[in-house]
């Protein structure tokens, strides 16, 4: 039970960070570095690829630990 609550947690805190850190990079890129939206907007995409390579990374770790 107590591994399940700690895989809970990790996924919980997995879908926390995929709405952060695409959405920083965002922001960062168009109100402080004031770049074109297209630009920002590949800058989130980027931040989201990140987040999938990270949490696909995570996933086989946890496979391969078990």
């Amino acid at each position: 039970m107590r591994r399940l609550t700690q895989g809970v947690v990790m996924i919980l805190l997995s879908a926390l960070i995929a709405a952060i850190l695409p959405a920083g990079y965002f922001l960062f890129d168009f109100l402080v570095l004031h770049a074109p939206l297209a630009e920002a907007r590949s800058s989130f995409l980027i931040g989201f690829g990140l987040l999938f390579v990270v949490t696909l990374g995570q996933m086989v770790y946890a496979a391969v630990k078990k």
